[in-house]
């Protein structure tokens, strides 16, 4: 009997020996993992069981308020934050996003809640934009207009800019950073490559509309050089905002915890781009795939976001109720 127990707690260690083993163990109790990385890291995760001391001792650590970012050190856990009036003791219970401010997810969920409904609108004016240089040549000639095809091509050439507005707003909201994190960020981290690129992307994208709407028109000296420029410029930056996208989605689902959703964003980093380009050969189908499966993603993260903010109301409903009394 004896040796039995000995070898069962011998595999036992063994088994919380092996790497992740705390992370599995912290997951399942219910622990929020202490995640000392920058949006967009791809570092192994740390983990420890969220810092709620039993006695009512200063924190000794640099942990930051989740509503303000403001530095906690020195503080008890039965205080306020002196900044926001946040109760400290929010702060410490871990990087999950349940524990996170309401107000950073659901600024977060906005972003993804835009980017679902901007994609979709942005690839169908793509298209309907095709059809119109096909279609409004004919429809010109055939009713005596010839200004009506500069007209459609100017309509489209608005819409393109009002849905890279309403994208980069959407992708703006979606990498809003933590307060409680962003102090440690570093200045390369995914997340604020995603939000450099979206500006440079949306430069590019107006430059190009004022190149078609006020330079080729007024027959002034380097349209096409500006137009090629320009157009450069937005296809790279959209490569890097492709990659910096799925690596900040990669650490946000992180803190759902996600691991599904993990190796999807790790996989779609080279299965999306190979499937865009490989299909672009047969019809585009393989692009549209793409994008589709894009979308997907992130409209699973924006169900992710909601299910965590309905969650986090129920809570504040149930702390807020009345206890029943039990006295006739």
């Amino acid at each position: 009997m004896e040796a039995r127990g000995n070898s069962d707690s011998g595999r036992a260690m063994e088994r919380d020996a092996e790497p992740g083993a705390a992370l599995r163990h912290a997951e399942a109790d219910g622990r929020a993992p202490r995640e000392e990385l920058s949006a967009g890291s791809q570092a192994p995760v740390g983990v420890v069981a969220a810092e709620t001391p039993e006695a009512d001792s200063p924190i000794t650590t640099d942990r930051y308020c989740v509503a303000c970012a403001y530095n906690l050190r020195g503080l008890r856990p039965s205080q306020a934050c002196p900044e926001c009036q946040t109760p400290i003791a929010q702060s410490l219970r871990g990087i999950l996003l349940r524990f996170a401010s309401v107000d950073y997810v659901r600024t977060v969920h906005r972003g993804a809640l835009i980017l679902v409904i901007g994609i979709p609108a942005y690839w169908a004016m793509v298209i309907g934009a095709i059809f119109v240089d096909v279609l409004a040549p004919v429809a010109a000639q055939a009713a005596n207009q010839p200004t009506l095809t500069s007209v459609a091509d100017g309509v489209m050439d608005f819409g393109a800019v009002g849905f890279s507005l309403l994208l980069a707003f959407g992708y703006w909201k979606y990498s809003t950073p933590d307060p409680a994190m962003s102090i440690r960020e570093g200045p390369s981290t995914a997340r604020k490559v995603l939000r450099t690129m979206v500006v440079l992307q949306l430069v590019a994208e107006i430059g190009s509309g004022f190149v078609a709407q006020a330079i080729r028109p007024a027959a002034l000296p380097g349209p096409v050089t500006l137009d090629l420029v320009f157009m450069g410029m937005s296809f790279v930056c959209g490569i890097v905002q492709f990659f910096a996208v799925l690596s900040y989605t990669r650490w946000l689902v992180r803190r759902v915890p996600e691991p599904a959703m993990m190796k999807r964003c790790t996989r779609y980093q080279w299965l999306l781009p190979t499937l865009a380009v490989l299909g672009s050969i047969i019809l585009m189908i393989g692009f549209v795939v793409a994008i589709v499966m894009y979308w997907s993603l992130l409209n699973d993260v924006r169900g992710q976001l909601r299910r965590i903010l309905r969650a986090r109301r129920s809570d504040s409903i149930e702390r807020v109720s009345p206890t029943p009394s039990t006295h006739p």
